[in-house]
């Protein structure tokens, strides 16, 4: 699976393409961007899953403002055309530059496999509060969702939500209690009623 993964593949492809949940790790801005670093488990010898580092390059969210600008330069007038590249709005370009084995998180898995019962606990302890259960969708009944403390929420895309939209969710797509619906946006929690 690992050998499959290509630099310049964007964030949300490795999420769907190889059903990764990745964690968000750490970001830096840069000019005009973000680094943003995430820890995904991929199989190097198809057996084993070993924790590795991937740093991808964000760029600024698409506006509908600039989605109008190209259909305009471009002489865009077609209905479905024109759907298709509404569709693009509120998402992130990014692009995987670097994947590097995760020394750390490896070592510490090993040692913690060393070591008595109690630091194994431990060990699975952190790593519980580190990834959270995933949200259970419509488990209070139709949109209304429970989150990982047994809450009942709704949720609402970051940018250009519809109300009543039908949304298809991948629970901590972007990092714990940030999901990513079907067209790539982030979507986040909000209590209810």
């Amino acid at each position: 699976m690992l050998s499959d993964l290509k630099l310049g593949m964007q964030l949300y492809e490795v999420q769907i393409i190889y059903k990764q949940n990745l964690t968000l790790i750490s970001t830096e801005s840069q000019q005009g961007y973000d680094l943003a670093q995430y820890r995904g488990w991929f199989s190097y010898d198809g057996k084993a899953l070993y924790p590795y580092l991937l740093t991808f390059e964000l760029y600024p969210w698409i506006t509908k403002e600039q989605c109008q600008s190209y259909a305009a330069q471009n002489n865009i007038t077609d209905p479905n055309k024109l759907s298709e590249l509404y569709m693009i709005i509120a998402l992130r370009p990014s692009k995987l530059i670097q994947i590097d084995l995760d020394e750390n998180t490896l070592q510490q898995i090993l040692i913690g496999k060393q070591n008595s019962s109690m630091n194994q606990i431990s060990l699975n302890q952190q790593i519980y509060t580190t990834n959270p259960p995933p949200l259970k969708i419509d488990a209070y009944g139709p949109g209304v969702h429970m989150n990982q403390y047994g809450q009942p929420v709704k949720l609402r895309p970051d940018f250009g939500g519809v109300p009543g939209e039908t949304l298809k969710i991948q629970p901590n797509a972007y990092g714990p209690g940030v999901h990513m619906d079907q067209y790539g946006r982030p979507v986040r929690e909000y209590p209810w009623p």
